[in-house]
């Protein structure tokens, strides 16, 4: 990857709302050539997605990150499942604790729990390891 495309990349990590003009004027490259640029990296994989960074208390929300402990013959089958649960922002796989880490965002904190036990029944999963989000600061 070249200085343009790191550049480009940390500035969306920061920001991912931030213009194609404010990263043309940075780079002092044109406006299409950021728009190729980030197209490309969105081509390639780097670039997976984009989301938004909320305050899930004042939404009134429930979200944990959840560590997941997963059989090593299984871990590709649990994740296609998880993919498919639509609370489930985020999934790592980690060298860490757990096999996978999760981000999961539920109306509630019943709604939550459900989540966390219908994981739990998944064939090969080991354990469920929720961590209650309080605030998210950064």
């Amino acid at each position: 990857m070249d200085k343009a495309s790191y550049i480009i990349l940390r500035v969306l990590l920061n920001n991912a709302k931030v213009s194609a003009r404010y990263l043309a004027e940075r780079l002092s490259i044109t406006e299409v050539a950021v728009r190729k640029r980030i197209k490309k990296l969105e081509d390639e994989g780097v670039i997976v997605g984009y989301k938004v960074v909320i305050d899930y208390q004042k939404a009134g929300l429930a979200a944990s990150v959840t560590g997941i402990d997963i059989e090593p013959n299984a871990i590709w089958n649990v994740i296609e499942i998880l993919k498919s649960i639509d609370e489930i922002r985020t999934i790592t796989i980690t060298s860490g604790a757990h096999t996978i880490v999760t981000e999961i965002v539920a109306k509630d904190l019943n709604h939550l729990e459900l989540i966390h036990r219908k994981i739990e029944e998944i064939n090969g999963v080991r354990g469920v390891y929720p961590s209650m989000i309080l605030k998210q600061v950064k």
